[in-house]
């Protein structure tokens, strides 16, 4: 997996894969791995194409879980979600 540092802590987990015109939904996550596929679905049905998510140093298999999805670029991050901006 390729990880680089965008910004302080924040890390992106692969390449930022986002094409011109695409829809994104951006969000923050944190051990949402059980309410984050109802989320998915939700908007990929209103015709989002890309979502750029940050995961807040989540515990619970949801960044292995992000990771897996074609559709998600994943950012990591171990500083509160009030520290990043």
């Amino acid at each position: 997996m390729t990880q680089s540092v965008v910004s302080g802590d924040l890390v992106a987990l692969g390449p930022p894969d986002v094409r011109r015109g695409e829809i994104i939904l951006y969000s923050t996550v944190g051990n949402q791995r059980e309410r984050i596929p109802f989320m998915l679905d939700h908007h990929r049905r209103f015709g989002v194409d890309r979502f750029l998510i940050v995961d807040n140093a989540s515990d619970d298999g949801t960044t292995e879980f992000l990771l897996r999805q074609d559709d998600i670029v994943v950012f990591h991050t171990a500083a509160s979600s009030g520290e990043t901006r």
